[in-house]
């Protein structure tokens, strides 16, 4: 059995895959700080049957405490994802080394569900969008302030703004301070996002891309961010295990 570890700025994310299926997926807040041994609190019900653990991680000092735990807990030395392992498709960016562990496995994620070019939205706390080449070739992408950090944002510098729903508002003009935040907010990310797939496509050749949306925000099946293309919550988890798969004797 093999076990995923998807650790986010926000949340981590454990899976468990048998036989290329899930067989269980929970998630809990990132803990930057916390010891081996809450680490493994975390993941009470972990199964003896652990035979193989894929490390995917944005949070050096989760990676350290994680790493550590999986190899004394579980006797398995996690695979971490990084840029030098055999991947589906090839890392055409400047710095390939410096790509993000999560983008990779978007990219070879994406990579698996078609054969054309693909887009990858990626909404948690940073809100990402990749793009990958009809030829398999992560081309880079596009990074920006997720939703939450922007209403945090806003939030904790203006006195008299409070939280609002995380929804479209009914119109672009809002008629209160609540619809205009979310004119602002939620709407002005929906329409960036949906501008950069456009000028992303063109500049690939005027291709029409496969646009795949996962992360936190689309979890919700009422999220109007599923819009944006086929909505596939596990696509990072997804790739982690393909990567996992092409490199089993590592």
């Amino acid at each position: 059995m093999l076990l995923v570890i998807d650790v986010g700025n926000t949340n981590t994310v454990f899976s468990l895959s048998e036989n290329g299926a899930w067989q269980r997926v929970w998630r809990i807040e990132t803990r930057r700080g916390a010891s081996a041994e809450a680490w493994w609190e975390a993941m009470s019900g972990t199964p003896d049957t652990i035979d193989q653990v894929a490390l995917c991680s944005v949070v050096p000092a989760a990676s350290i405490q994680l790493s550590a735990l999986c190899t004394e807990r579980l006797g398995s030395v996690p695979l971490r994802v990084t840029s030098d392992l055999r991947l589906s498709g090839k890392l055409g960016t400047a710095f390939p080394d410096r790509v993000g562990a999560d983008r990779i496995a978007n990219a070879v994620a994406a990579r698996a569900q078609t054969t054309g070019a693909a887009l990858v939205v990626d909404l948690g706390t940073a809100t990402k969008i990749e793009a990958i080449s009809a030829e398999g070739v992560f081309l880079g992408g596009a990074i920006a302030p997720g939703l939450e950090a922007m209403l945090e944002a806003l939030v904790g510098r203006a006195a008299k703004l409070n939280s609002v729903p995380i929804a479209l508002p009914p119109a672009a003009i809002g008629r209160d301070t609540t619809t205009a935040m979310q004119s602002g907010l939620v709407l002005g990310h929906f329409e960036m996002i949906r501008a950069l797939i456009a000028d992303m496509a063109h500049e690939m050749g005027d291709v029409e891309p496969d646009v795949f949306v996962t992360g936190g925000h689309i979890e919700n099946t009422a999220s109007p961010f599923r819009a944006l293309g086929k909505p596939v919550p596990t696509l990072t988890i997804d790739g982690v295990r393909a990567i996992a798969e092409l490199n089993g004797d590592r």
